[in-house]
């Protein structure tokens, strides 16, 4: 087990989701906060946040889950939206679905 509640950025509101990039990085879906959040393999370091709250490209409504497929792009669902974000490795979109 790793992290804490609260509002800093290594923090969860409300962890929804949890995957693994194909080196052992952890990726969580904090729907609380709207963001996607990359840890090392051990989650003690934070190393890249991405998403937020809105309804443009990028950002979630109602972020829901996350997996991760073996090329490290990470999909991320929104209910809310009606859409599937596919995110690069790098937390950049590359597309939505839906």
């Amino acid at each position: 087990a790793f992290g804490s509640t609260g509002d800093s950025p290594a923090t969860f509101l409300s962890p929804a989701g949890v995957d693994f990039m194909p080196d052992g990085r952890i990726v969580v879906a904090d729907s609380g906060h709207g963001q996607i959040k990359l840890f090392d393999s051990t989650g003690a370091t934070l190393l890249l946040t991405f998403g937020g709250t809105g309804s443009a490209l990028g950002k979630f409504t109602a972020l829901d889950d996350v997996a991760v497929d073996g090329d490290g792009l990470v999909y991320a669902s929104d209910p809310y939206q009606s859409r599937v974000q596919v995110f690069n490795p790098d937390g950049t979109v590359r597309e939505a679905l839906g």
